[in-house]
């Protein structure tokens, strides 16, 4: 009856079939596939899958960057979600090892997230509410379609840092930065590569154009405060993930960014980094006009 194969990131096939036990390790496609009506086939997740509350009863694996293996073999799990970004290529390799089927993840943009939610709607169609998750893509992608058409004469420019102690962003080929010049803003390090090592990441300006060897790393590069304030951003985001830009780490960037345009006009928001980060079905708010209402005050 299920004679159908879709295929992750790696070109790997996996049948369509009804699959009774998932564990998920990327805290987006958790929230998927409750969102999907499959909540109840979900059996692990790790400690960063928070949303929705409906999923803070199952099981914890532990952490994106160190799952507990053998914790995720005793659920048995049919089916195991993982992300190139979110989880490290030794934990998937540990889990194949032990027969486990893992679904590997990798959109660079928001149309190739579009294009993956309707990949995991088919793999997981024999048991999924169907009329629910047909409803939820089409709105993401009626709402894509919208944004698309939107002309912007002016693109603020924006910095989204990811992390402190060394500063490190997004540059172009990632999810974020394709959604930030959706929404009508202009990724400043966009075109900033990873370099080999930390000491040529920090050095500014540049003495070496030695990219880091994994393609992957190279587009989070770390970067110095010099550099930041060369680049002279009209817009800081501070997203509360992964790195916590809470109250009083957001005063020491305001601090030490105090004499960007961005600061100096007050044009610095703490976000929701769920909106900029994850992929999934959370694209319905990621979206949406509502989440993003500082932007009457940057075009």
């Amino acid at each position: 009856m299920y004679d159908m194969f879709v295929h992750d990131v790696r070109g790997r096939p996996f049948a369509v079939q009804p699959y009774r036990r998932i564990v998920s390790l990327v805290p987006s496609l958790t929230e998927t596939l409750f969102d999907f009506g499959m909540g109840e086939h979900v059996v692990g997740r790790t400690d960063y899958c928070i949303h929705p509350a409906e999923a803070l009863p199952v099981e914890s694996i532990g952490g994106t960057k160190n799952p507990d293996i053998d914790a995720v073999a005793r659920l048995q799990p049919e089916l195991v979600f993982a992300d190139i970004d979110e989880n490290r290529k030794q934990d998937v390799d540990a889990l194949e090892q032990l027969g486990i089927r893992v679904f590997v993840t990798h959109p660079q943009s928001v149309a190739e997230a579009m294009a993956l939610l309707g990949t995991i709607f088919a793999l997981l169609a024999p048991l999924l509410s169907r009329n629910s998750a047909e409803a939820l893509i089409h709105g993401i992608r009626k709402r894509y379609n919208e944004l698309r058409s939107v002309l912007h004469p002016h693109r603020p420019r924006v910095f989204v840092p990811i992390w402190m102690d060394p500063w490190m962003t997004f540059s172009t080929g990632t999810y974020a930065d394709d959604l930030l010049a959706l929404l009508g803003l202009e990724n400043v390090f966009r075109d900033r590569w990873r370099r080999k090592s930390l000491h040529e990441d920090l050095s500014f300006p540049s003495q070496t154009e030695s990219l880091s060897e994994s393609p992957d790393a190279q587009r989070y590069p770390r970067l110095s405060t010099e550099e930041i304030l060369a680049a002279d951003p009209e817009v800081l985001l501070l997203p509360s993930e992964p790195y916590p830009f809470a109250q009083e780490n957001s005063a020491r960037v305001l601090s030490l960014l105090s004499e960007t345009t961005a600061v100096k006009s007050g044009r610095v928001y703490v976000v929701e980094g769920s909106l900029l980060f994850w992929w999934g079905t959370r694209m319905r708010l990621a979206l949406s006009n509502e989440n993003w209402a500082f932007f009457a005050q940057t075009h």
